[in-house]
């Protein structure tokens, strides 16, 4: 089960370092030739959806696993959760030295709420004069992009770990600090709209897709996410109109009758509520 090509630290960590060292020596270049994206979809994501095709397989076959493969399965989690938090270690790291590098005054704004600092990240900022205003912009847009990759890692972190309670608050900081950052991109949105799926909360994710299509740079995925959120709403619609369809009232009402049916209402209520936006409140 465990992929000896995945977790070869060695080559790995060799790869990535040679897609950040790209980065800080020809911005420019990395951008235009999308080593951002190579760097996250051959690196970084494809660990993660062979994770995940792994963990769905395991969760199917687990009443006939035997106690080795059980055990092969729970090394191999292990590993995946050492390669997730190396991975927020990565692009933390990336972004400081991004940040500082190009003395990025509003990337530096946005970390306060996750207090982090600049001071022990070992670059030297480029002189001003070697700065233009357009590497600047194209340097801000890719801390915005890492921030999502950061949000996602860890977004993953906490989908696949073994806590009953997931609290995605981390996640969603990073989603919201990439908004801070650039308020007119639409991917933060959808991923915004992604965790208030897993929370049941409709609503708050069929608007985050919304916001992530009307807006300057539109998130494309988000219209296909938009399309099935609605069609879950709607399906859950059709059990209630089928729920009250065939309900019987009294001719009479009295008042213990109407007290019962208060009661009812209120039930009705509570499980409307849960259809929409899940047990949570806000």
């Amino acid at each position: 089960m465990i992929s000896p090509t995945i977790f070869k630290k060695y080559k790995y960590n060799r790869l990535r370092n040679s897609f950040e060292q790209i980065f800080l020596i020809d911005l420019n270049y990395a951008v235009s030739n999308d080593i951002e994206s190579s760097l996250w979809r051959n690196i970084f994501y494809l660990v993660i959806d062979d994770y995940r095709k792994k963990n769905k397989e395991y969760k199917r076959a687990y009443s006939t696993l035997t106690p080795e493969r059980k055990f092969e399965f729970k090394v191999y989690s292990s590993l995946f959760h050492s390669f997730i938090k190396e991975s927020i270690n990565f692009y933390t790291d990336f972004i400081q030295k991004l940040t500082k590098l190009y003395s990025l005054s509003q990337v530096s704004r946005v970390f306060k709420p996750i207090e982090l600092s600049l001071v022990d990240v070992d670059i030297e900022p480029l002189e001003t004069l070697q700065i233009n205003e357009k590497t600047k912009e194209i340097a801000i847009k890719v801390c915005h992009q890492t921030l999502i990759y950061l949000g996602d890692l860890i977004r993953y972190a906490e989908m696949y770990s073994e806590v009953s309670y997931k609290n995605w608050g981390i996640a969603e900081n990073y989603y919201q600090m990439a908004i801070q950052l650039i308020p007119f991109n639409g991917n933060p949105f959808n991923q915004l709209a992604v965790i208030a799926s897993y929370e049941l909360k409709s609503t708050i994710a069929i608007e985050n897709y919304m916001r992530s299509l009307v807006i300057k740079v539109p998130f494309s995925t988000s219209s296909d996410n938009l399309y099935l959120a609605i069609e879950k709403v709607k399906s859950k619609k059709d059990i209630l109109k089928e729920k009250f369809k065939n309900r019987q009232y009294p001719n009479s009402f009295s008042k213990a009758y109407i007290t019962s049916l208060k009661g009812d209402f209120l039930n009705d209520y509570e499980r409307l509520i849960s259809y929409t936006y899940g047990n949570s409140r806000e």
